[in-house]
């Protein structure tokens, strides 16, 4: 009955009262939708800020209380040798993780204890503090860090190079971050066989090891003026050679040995071929195009593509000037130097497509 006299247009419920009707409760609805979603984000918005007022306190508390064992565990180690290093640590903020030790035994024994601080005892943190105590007391009774064991009777160009790096490049800290440098580089330490447990530390420190296998390879050599002679050239190369060649980490330094006489050999002809390149007269003629008047600040010049020769890629890349695929090291190491060139031009004219740039320049 009421739809009939919906379509009517003389009852009381007719058509254009029905969809005036109609129209306003859509408007009251839609107008108390958008309260309704007003009110649930208002509602949200004070529950997240909630949330967060929460999370600030529990880290306040949290860091207050790691700040509290930090003190007590500087107290503890005070007569520990090396403490330095063994307090070195990093303080972050709004992170669930406030605080991590850099030397990568202490954060392993202090880990437990910084990661439910609420919960630590004191006779926790004194046992850890204990822990770490004796480690580096053993460190300090074995001379470990005067590296003597690397420096004595046997001349050992690796262990030359070891020597230079950890003594003149590196640092204490340096080692220690290492993540090797954990239990078993301890028990090393404690079954006299030091240089193990250096080669150990030093695998898990990027890289070492190319590192001290350039600075035994490549002296310091001057010219009759007195100026060195592409010392830092030679090195970068003698680390790519390193990183390519040395084949699967060796744990041992008799094992490290055995891959430094095969990278020399390699390093050798990869040396003498590079100085051969530079010398080649096309070479000269191409990078006498450079005039030295017209180089630009920040631009990168033949002189800086040619440089690559120092750094030859490993990798199997496609070169559009020479419309094929090859490996800039195969290319120095076979002596293909017109190849070598072109891919060098491609260097000089599209750097940035290589992750190429212009260094610093004292001209």
């Amino acid at each position: 009955e009421h739809l009939s006299r919906a379509h009517t247009d003389c009852g009381d419920v007719c058509k254009n009262c029905y969809e005036s009707k109609a129209a306003a409760y859509v408007e009251i609805f839609q107008s108390a939708e958008d309260e309704a979603d007003e009110f649930i984000k208002l509602a949200n918005e004070k529950k997240l800020q909630i949330g967060r007022q929460r999370r600030e306190e529990r880290l306040r508390k949290k860091r207050e209380r790691i700040q509290g064992i930090y003190e007590y565990l500087e107290e503890l180690l005070e007569d520990c040798p090396y403490k330095d290093v063994a307090l070195a640590c990093e303080w972050r903020e709004n992170d669930q993780d406030c605080l991590k030790f850099k030397c990568s035994f202490v954060q392993c024994a202090m880990c437990h204890i910084i990661g439910a601080p609420a919960t630590a005892p004191d006779r926790a943190i004194s046992d850890a503090a204990t822990q770490i105590r004796n480690a580096f007391k053993l460190l300090s009774d074995k001379q470990f860090f005067t590296f003597t064991f690397l420096s004595e009777s046997e001349q050992k160009m690796f262990r030359q190079g070891m020597y230079k790096y950890c003594t003149n490049e590196s640092s204490i800290l340096k080692i220690m971050t290492s993540n090797y440098a954990d239990d078993a580089f301890f028990v090393q330490v404690r079954n006299n066989q030091p240089k193990n447990a250096l080669i150990r530390a030093l695998h898990m420190i990027k890289g070492a090891l190319p590192r001290c296998f350039a600075l035994a390879v490549v002296d310091p050599v001057s010219n009759s003026n007195g100026v060195e002679i592409r010392v830092d050239d030679f090195r970068r190369l003698a680390e790519v050679v390193w990183k390519k060649r040395a084949g699967t980490p060796s744990w041992t330094l008799a094992s490290i040995e055995n891959n430094y006489i095969r990278c020399n050999e390699e390093f050798q002809i990869m040396k003498r071929n590079a100085i051969d390149y530079l010398n080649d007269p096309v070479t000269v003629d191409y990078l006498r195009l450079d005039v030295r008047g017209n180089r630009i600040a920040g631009q990168f010049h033949r002189r800086d593509a040619l440089n690559e020769v120092f750094n030859p890629s490993t990798r199997d890349s496609f070169f559009m000037t020479l419309h094929e695929r090859c490996i800039p090291y195969n290319l120095l190491r076979n002596r293909q130097f017109t190849t070598l060139r072109a891919v060098h031009d491609a260097y000089y004219r599209r750097p940035e497509m290589y992750g190429l740039r212009a260094p610093p320049r004292a001209d």
